[in-house]
């Protein structure tokens, strides 16, 4: 898919998995992506330039207590970021959860109609 030099290049280049990313979607001219993983302020700014619907998914842990690795910048570096167009809380049942991404999908759904 990529060319074994430029994976060298990521250790220097914050934005290179999600330029990548981008770069795969325009050339295979996807119209309708979903990503379902963004962890860093880059990654949602290259969404939000792009004019991407950014969701993200909320939910109430103490950070003594969680497992180890919580507080690395991966996982909380979009822990102030309050721009996002949808909020899902992640608080209750899977049920509740699955109810929630459903809601979320069909004002998607019916705003792209």
């Amino acid at each position: 898919m990529w060319r074994k030099e430029s994976i060298g290049q990521q250790e220097n280049d914050y934005g290179f998995w999600v330029n990548r990313l981008f770069e795969l979607i325009e050339d295979r001219e996807y119209k309708n992506v979903i990503i379902t993983d963004v962890r860093y302020i880059s990654e949602v700014d290259s969404i939000v330039e792009r004019k991407g619907v950014l969701l993200k998914m909320v939910r109430d842990i103490d950070r003594v207590k969680a497992i180890h690795g919580t507080d690395h910048i991966s996982e909380v570096d979009l822990d102030e970021y309050n721009d996002s167009n949808f909020v899902i809380d992640n608080n209750g049942t899977l049920k509740e959860l699955k109810v929630a991404a459903n809601e979320t999908a069909k004002v998607l759904i019916e705003k792209n109609k």
